[in-house]
């Protein structure tokens, strides 16, 4: 994410802090289930805010209400870090071998027993695609 478009933005944490928020219903709570501060919390939010130029939220009594402008943030991070989320998922599942592609080439005196190596291979990792090339060196 360019600089620029994170200054226009804010950061993932801040979205993270917002949601939480939401929520939560008050600062209070966000800031315990976070582990943060009221202050902090507050902090962030002014900044979100300020990034924005709208406001996010107004304070009636010891209520937050969302406004427009907060609810539409609301609705982008969510959909925003359900995305990271995704990518972290699918990051983790190609690192630990739960899916992608296998791709092996081997001489044709082993097309007879690469079929019996791979069973179990394939059987552990299902969602690991197999393409095999088998060829004269």
């Amino acid at each position: 994410m360019s600089l620029r478009l994170q200054a226009h933005m804010g950061t993932l944490r801040q979205l993270e802090i917002l949601l939480a928020v939401y929520d939560c219903g008050t600062v209070g709570g966000a800031a315990q289930n976070l582990h943060l501060t009221q202050p902090t919390i507050s902090m962030q939010l002014k900044k979100l805010a300020d990034v924005i130029g709208l406001p996010l939220y107004n304070v009636i009594g010891r209520k937050l209400v969302f406004t427009e402008a907060g609810l539409e943030v609301v609705k982008t991070a969510t959909e925003v870090l359900d995305s990271f989320a995704k990518l972290e998922s699918s990051l983790s599942d190609l690192g630990e071998l739960k899916s992608g592609t296998l791709r092996l080439a081997v001489v044709t005196t082993s097309k007879y027993f690469i079929p019996h190596l791979l069973g179990p291979f394939c059987e552990r990792y299902p969602n690991v695609g197999v393409q095999l090339n088998i060829g004269n060196r």
